[in-house]
């Protein structure tokens, strides 16, 4: 249980959208949250040129919405944690999609080969709730040098 004051007349604003207001608000700090310490890390950059700054700030809210995308299929297709404490969350995803490597290997020839490992249950899955395919065979390598 919580309260909600305000200094908004209840003319101009009633109660319940006073809090969605406060819920947005929540959403809002959340995401610069995200953008400045969790999942993103991005840190502040000195700047110099407002072209630079516009494009710093960009980068990082195009990051923050894709890092949104990636969340909401995962929840969509796994769950969340507060309803299951098994679900993927998008640090596991992370650490499970790293672990999908291409593996090269040179031959007596000096022909280098790549291989790819073929995705696990999990990387499967994963790659599917975000609308992903992993090519199943690699593109032919250039000689070693």
């Amino acid at each position: 249980c919580y309260l909600l004051e305000t200094n908004v007349p209840l003319t101009l604003m009633d109660a319940k959208t006073v809090d969605a207001r406060y819920r947005d608000l929540q959403k809002v700090e959340r995401n610069f949250r995200t953008v400045k310490t969790t999942f993103l890390e991005i840190r502040p950059i000195f700047l110099r040129k407002a072209e630079r700054t516009k494009a710093h700030v960009f980068v990082a809210m195009l990051a923050l919405k894709i890092t949104r995308r990636f969340e909401a299929a995962l929840r969509q297709t796994f769950g969340s944690t507060e309803d299951d404490p098994a679900a993927i969350t998008p640090d596991d995803a992370l650490v499970a999609l790293g672990r999908l490597t291409y593996l090269y290997t040179t031959d007596r020839n000096g022909q280098r080969h790549t291989h790819l490992p073929r995705p696990d249950d999990q990387q499967a899955k994963i790659l599917s709730a975000i609308g992903l395919s992993f090519p199943l065979k690699a593109k032919a390598d250039k000689l070693a040098a």
